[in-house]
């Protein structure tokens, strides 16, 4: 039963991509400003849709009491569109979703995620500067100096 879970959130990165990319208004480099309603809808339909996961299955994973590959396929999605929003939309995907904070807590409290993921502040000032998830392929950048100099 878990594997079935798993597989079909791993399936559902996808849907979770493509509203991630429409609430940003683009792709990998993106403008300021407020997301539209409809990117707005359908990231919190992607959102409401995890959510349900995680509470189906006990939390306070996707699927689980542990981390699963449908973690790892979906997390540093979600983490970096939230970072983004926050920094460049004016959205603010956490105050939106209580469930999506909980989980994002969970994510910033495990050691794995945090030894892999770059630091918060620091990593939004650079999607700021840049308007762009991918700034770190065009400057020298790296997960312990995200803002290149």
């Amino acid at each position: 039963k878990q594997a079935a879970a798993v597989e079909e959130m791993v399936r559902f990165c996808q849907q979770v991509e493509t509203a991630g990319w429409r609430l940003l208004g683009g792709s990998w480099s993106f403008q300021r400003g407020s997301p539209s309603a409809s990117a707005v809808r359908s990231w919190e339909s992607a959102v409401d849709r995890l959510a349900r996961s995680v509470d189906a299955h006990g939390g306070p994973w996707l699927v689980g009491r542990a981390p699963t590959l449908a973690d790892a396929a979906l997390a540093p999605f979600l983490a970096r569109f939230v970072l983004a929003a926050e920094r460049v939309r004016g959205y603010r995907p956490r105050e939106a979703s209580a469930a999506l904070d909980r989980y994002l807590a969970t994510l910033e409290a495990d050691a794995g995620w945090a030894a892999t993921f770059p630091n918060r502040e620091l990593f939004g000032r650079a999607i700021d500067k840049f308007c762009s998830l991918d700034y770190f392929d065009f400057h020298s950048a790296s997960l312990a100096r995200p803002i290149p100099e």
